[in-house]
């Protein structure tokens, strides 16, 4: 297990508006000068993400998503000689950084693996230290494992606070098992870090009520009764399944006919972790 120990960071932009001067003796008053942008332009955020120079970042286009809170930039980036294109995802409010994919990096299957896992990983963790901010939590290595189909690495983590309890904060990178080099960076930082003893819905009442929904889905859409067995309940304090970023159960189970017993699904059901309303 790691703790990151990095900010991200966007450089010094200044903030405030300048304030009136009066000039008493000729009765006149200096105008106020507009205030400074305290938000990031794209091509700043890129540049930071990617330590490559602003002026090598090029946008070719922005796409918003998430209803506007978040958006999504095609950019062409000069580096070593050659463009490269890549996409930068990243919230609109402040600029933070999202996900990062590099296109063209991703190996043909027929490629052969020249970098270990080892190799990988300890690319993988430079990178995340460099762009994941600290968070007062520690960051669990929860995947690690080279794709079937392709030459590349998965690696992930997730902010544990005990069992089955995560703070909302995930990192997963993938890298290139041929090069070494990153093919894509997420990252997602808890919006919000209630404490966990304060969190009105319990687990118990959780496995409930996506019990509940499951059994009328069935009923109501397949006209079918159906018995329900939890197989796991995990808390996360800061989902973007929730529609303010909060807290919410992910509670999976097997959906059985209830005469013959056999399975029908597996399925995750969301319960927000303040109301109680069946998110998904």
């Amino acid at each position: 297990m790691m703790r990151w120990r990095k900010h991200l960071r966007f450089g010094a932009i200044g903030t405030g508006a300048l304030a009136l001067v009066l000039i008493a003796w000729v009765g006149l008053t200096q105008p106020a000068q507009p205030a400074e942008s305290t938000q990031p332009t794209i091509e700043q955020i890129a540049a930071q993400a990617l330590e490559v120079p602003v002026a090598d970042v090029h946008v070719l286009r922005v796409d918003q998503k998430a209803g506007g809170r978040e958006a999504i930039a095609r950019l062409a980036v000069a580096a070593e000689g050659e463009t490269e294109t890549v996409w930068v995802r990243y919230m609109t409010a402040d600029g933070s950084l999202l996900r990062i994919t590099w296109l063209g990096r991703s190996p043909d299957a027929a490629d052969a693996i020249a970098v270990s896992e080892q190799e990988a990983q300890a690319s993988a963790e430079q990178l995340v230290s460099r762009l994941f901010p600290e968070v007062p939590v520690t960051m669990a290595l929860t995947e690690a494992r080279l794709h079937d189909q392709t030459p590349q690495y998965s690696f992930g983590w997730v902010g544990a606070l005990g069992d089955d309890v995560f703070s909302g904060d995930q990192v997963l990178v993938r890298v290139s098992a041929v090069t070494g080099a990153p093919i894509s960076y997420l990252q997602r930082v808890a919006h919000v870090r209630p404490d966990p003893d304060e969190i009105p819905i319990t687990r118990e009442r959780a496995v409930e009520l996506a019990a509940q929904a499951s059994e009328r889905t069935w009923r109501e859409q397949f006209g079918r009764d159906v018995s329900v067995d939890t197989t796991s309940a995990r808390l996360v304090l800061s989902s973007v399944i929730s529609h303010d970023l909060g807290p919410v159960w992910l509670v999976a189970h097997e959906v059985k006919d209830a005469d013959a017993g056999s399975r029908l699904e597996l399925t995750e059901r969301a319960i927000d972790a303040m109301t109680g309303v069946v998110l998904q």
